[in-house]
């Protein structure tokens, strides 16, 4: 039997959209919110929006183009594309074979996840397990979303949290633990009640009834996803440090899904005692693309010098399922 080998990231991109959502643009809507009530409550100053009718396979190609430069390598050298998305381009194909038509990369097998918020962390697994197997040598792993698209504009508590956006990173193999994914945990909790969106599957397929009552929107129970967010954050953390060499100090960069300033500085900061400083958070310029938001803000502090080769980073998402994850790697 071969031994399983190390697996690094070996390059990572994003993309925003142009097109910005501010807080002053959604007080003009009326709907009972304004930039000091969207601030208090959410740390969000503003958000990218796509144009109408753009797919996400779409934003995702400048992202995906970006990572590929930054490992070095071409389209035609990825073996898999894992993409990670609540907002497909089409119930069917996955987006990730259109994202392989758009690239031109002939040579990879590619496949959709679907796991809300959590997506990126469970694609990158699902990435490292195919890349460790000796199967593939270049995996592209994508977070991307069009969250407008699934939220009511006038649904003051949802529309005010979500934005567009795109973020991806190459896997390769490691040489040694300099550069590796170290240890990865996810866990899930089947339940429909806490974010969801009720219609437009087999369970509720969508009719002209259901179109009439706005169940083709994202709905979340705010109160309820803040106290498990905050809870879990802490656990999950502890928990993927555990049975590993290296203590909460040891961490040099967090990298959390953007949900929620409040929820982040109650979980890292009051929980864990991590220095806010230590934190990487963008959310008050995106708001939270989903899928996105670990991938966009890795390749933002990447990119901006904050994180260098060695750091160890452990990127930290709760979401919809529900489902929960960590990954600590050595960058």
């Amino acid at each position: 039997m071969s031994e399983i080998r190390r697996v690094r990231i070996a390059g990572t991109g994003a993309f925003l959209p142009e097109r910005r959502l501010t807080n002053s643009m959604l007080e003009a809507r009326d709907i009972g919110t304004s930039n000091d009530w969207i601030v208090e409550r959410t740390g969000i100053l503003e958000r990218r929006m796509v144009e109408p009718g753009t797919p996400v396979s779409e934003i995702a190609l400048p992202a995906a183009k970006q990572a590929i430069a930054a490992a070095g390598i071409t389209p035609q050298d990825v073996d898999a594309i894992v993409f990670a998305t609540s907002t497909p381009d089409s119930i069917c194909p996955p987006s990730g074979c259109m994202l392989q038509k758009l690239l031109d990369a002939s040579s990879a097998m590619a496949f959709d996840v679907i796991s809300g918020c959590c997506g990126f962390v469970v694609a990158l697994d699902l990435g490292r397990s195919m890349l460790a197997s000796g199967q593939y040598n270049n995996v592209l792993v994508v977070g991307a979303d069009i969250m407008t698209s699934m939220v009511n504009p006038l649904q003051r508590d949802v529309c005010i949290i979500f934005g567009d956006g795109a973020g991806a990173a190459v896997l390769q193999t490691a040489k040694d633990e300099q550069g590796a994914i170290l240890r990865s945990v996810i866990r899930s909790q089947g339940d429909n009640e806490v974010m969801y969106v009720k219609a437009g599957g087999s369970r509720h397929p969508t009719t002209a009834e259901t179109v009439a009552n706005d169940e083709q929107f994202f709905q979340m129970e705010g109160r309820r996803v803040y106290k498990f967010a905050v809870k879990t954050i802490e656990s999950l953390v502890h928990e993927v440090l555990k049975e590993s060499e290296y203590e909460l100090s040891d961490i040099d960069w967090f990298v959390p899904h953007q949900m929620n300033k409040l929820i982040l500085k109650s979980a890292f900061v009051d929980r864990l005692g991590v220095p806010w400083e230590r934190v990487v958070v963008n959310l008050e310029r995106y708001g939270n693309t989903t899928a996105g938001t670990v991938p966009i803000a890795l390749d933002e502090a990447v990119r901006d010098g904050r994180i260098q080769r060695g750091d160890l980073i452990c990127m930290v998402v709760v979401g919809a399922g529900l489902t929960w994850g960590a990954t600590l790697a050595r960058f």
